[in-house]
């Protein structure tokens, strides 16, 4: 009996702290699971959530990915050729070599340059605003626009999309411009490339509620 004993104490001592041992590692790998579920939640959302309200550079926007929802019924408008619009993106870029533009705080109030009121209606709308690095030309950015943020269907047409991209001028100073729009049905409107500064005001007219 004396030497059975202690066997019996070491044996129930080993099976208690195996429990125990069990116990723990039931408990880390719960929660390495949870972690892990987490973080893929999270990666998830971040990847399909819509990029409005963000501001990013040099970069393609996928338009068939971003929510497609119509111009708001009341507050600042903007109308493409007459048919109202949501702005979903604006991308600028400075010409040439050289310069830059603006952070997005300040493109309320240089788009004012582009089209009266168009400041209220993106600062209604918060659109992605995607800065690029210079460019050449005023045609390789109009391009380059068309082609990194390309609409679904036939360029846009039959679909509520539409993009414009251009140029226009603000303090003396020229930027390119590419805008990509939303309406609330299909249209024939798709890409619309503005020849010069002044035909943004024949295109677009940006309104605000009295």
């Amino acid at each position: 009996m004396s030497q059975s004993a202690p066997l019996f104490d070491l044996l129930q001592w080993g099976n208690e702290h195996l429990l125990l041992l069990s116990i723990v590692a039931g408990l880390l790998t719960f929660l390495a699971v949870a972690l892990l579920s987490v973080a893929w939640v999270l990666l998830r959302r971040r990847k399909i959530a819509p990029l409005a309200n963000e501001e990013v550079l040099d970069r393609s926007v996928d338009v068939a990915a971003l929510d497609a929802h119509p111009p708001a019924a009341a507050g600042p408008q903007l109308e493409v050729y007459g048919t109202p619009v949501r702005v979903a993106v604006v991308v600028m870029a400075p010409p040439g070599r050289g310069g830059s533009v603006p952070p997005k705080k300040e493109l309320p109030a240089l788009s004012e340059f582009l089209v009266p009121n168009l400041g209220a209606v993106l600062i209604a709308s918060q659109p992605l605003y995607v800065r690029w690095s210079p460019q050449l030309s005023s045609q390789g950015f109009v391009q380059s626009f068309f082609n990194k943020l390309s609409l679904p269907g036939d360029h846009g047409k039959g679909t509520v999309w539409c993009s414009l991209a251009g140029k226009f001028e603000a303090h003396g100073q020229l930027y390119l411009v590419g805008l990509v729009c939303c309406a609330s049905a299909p249209n024939g409107l798709g890409e619309i490339t503005v020849e010069h500064p002044g035909e943004w005001l024949q295109i677009l007219r940006a309104r605000v509620a009295a």
